[in-house]
């Protein structure tokens, strides 16, 4: 689920066919777990997942191990989760992109919703656009207006087409009439690294308190305590004019 475009949401499921119950020898868990994660090592996916794993592991009296396999918009490592024996010893750590990505890909190799059973939502997490702090904008609506006196001159980094940092940072084009070039990466730790140089913005969802970048405004309900601003949501409405020409069409 993709709340508002602004979220993160990471849930824990577990691969099993619907209508499928699995008999249990001994209790569980008998040996290792593992939560597969299906972004690169250092966003806030993976992150998350060990926390988590560090959490559980006292709590189960099993190793809790933590797997990466990025790739295909998470398409990679939740197909190979959905192929694991349904026993209860695999599980995904996955985002919106469980719901968003049959969209963006005509054929999936897995179901999203019967091969899977979600356990629980674990974090939600604000984006916060960020920037090198070289840049001479400082305020979110400075960047706005620099982005527009240079149409096509600036790209922002994502961890993935489809990605919710792709769609928040598609949905800050509509509503502002930027032009930014996306470049999709295999997670948001390298598009935040990239953005150091000063090369592109970043819609990440790390933490920005490096001195050489610097949060602008991140897009949530409520201002992040990242950002120094407002969220740009809430700075830059929807188009009333906008919505109604695109209903006409």
């Amino acid at each position: 689920m993709f709340t508002r475009r602004s979220f993160i949401i990471c849930t824990l499921t577990l691969s099993l066919p619907a209508g499928q119950v699995v008999a249990q020898s001994a209790p569980w868990p008998a040996r290792p777990v593992r939560i597969i994660v299906s972004l690169p090592p250092g966003g806030s996916n993976d992150l998350l997942a060990r926390v988590i794993a560090e959490r559980l592991h006292p709590v189960l009296g099993q190793p809790v191990i933590v797997e990466n396999r990025p790739g295909a918009g998470g398409n990679i490592a939740t197909e190979y989760v959905a192929k694991q024996a349904p026993d209860g010893y695999t599980l995904l750590l996955t985002a919106s992109g469980h719901t968003v990505n049959p969209s963006f890909f005509a054929k999936l190799p897995y179901d999203p919703v019967k091969d899977f059973e979600p356990i629980s939502q674990v974090s939600t997490v604000p984006f916060v656009l960020t920037v090198n702090a070289s840049m001479p904008a400082v305020t979110m609506k400075e960047f706005v207006a620099h982005a527009r006196a240079n149409p096509g001159k600036f790209t922002y980094g994502s961890a993935g087409i489809g990605q919710p940092h792709h769609l928040a940072a598609e949905l800050l084009k509509a509503r502002t009439g930027i032009d930014i070039v996306h470049v999709p990466y295999k997670g948001a730790g390298a598009s935040f690294r990239r953005c150091l140089p000063g090369r592109s913005a970043s819609p990440s969802a790390r933490s920005t308190r490096s001195c050489r970048t610097s949060a602008r405004a991140g897009c949530g309900r409520s201002q992040s305590p990242a950002a120094s601003e407002p969220p740009c949501c809430q700075m830059f409405p929807p188009s009333r004019r906008r919505c109604r020409s695109r209903a006409t069409r």
